[in-house]
């Protein structure tokens, strides 16, 4: 699978004195694909509407209002696990809990802008709904 990143996107956004002594090969730049590569897998598999089903791999086309904030977070989330310690500074581990609440509001706001075809919709019988343990996502009503 692709990144949403690429090791040149990341190193542009980070100045040189807060990132590992970064070359363009050897042992710190495959440290740091590999942060790119575990963040962007963190990232789809809380949003798994942008993979496209047909390539198998990340869509071209994310949509527009959500791109830019998707890249800084794949950025905030591989610069935790690069300088990930048993005690990382408090700033890195907030920017990686806002990340992670950023990804589920996007989630929830792409989901109520796709309209239906990303939705299930059920309609339950009112004798069947109350075998159901949670009916939150059910509307009650007649088949018609």
């Amino acid at each position: 699978m692709k990144s949403l990143i690429s090791y040149e996107e990341f190193a542009s956004r980070y100045s040189q004195d807060v990132l590992p002594e970064l070359k363009d090969e050897g042992e710190p730049k495959e440290h740091v694909l590999q942060a790119i590569n575990d963040a962007t897998g963190i990232i789809v598999s809380h949003l798994f509407w942008i993979i496209d089903k047909e390539i198998n791999d990340i869509t071209e086309n994310i949509p527009i209002q959500f791109e830019s904030v998707l890249k800084t977070i794949c950025c905030d989330i591989a610069f935790l696990r690069i300088n990930d310690k048993v005690s990382s500074d408090e700033d890195s581990r907030e920017k990686y809990k806002n990340a992670m609440n950023m990804l589920e509001k996007i989630d929830k706001e792409y989901r109520g802008l796709s309209g239906p075809n990303l939705q299930s919709s059920f309609i339950v019988d009112e004798k069947t709904d109350k075998d159901l343990f949670d009916n939150r996502f059910f509307k009650k009503g007649e088949f018609i």
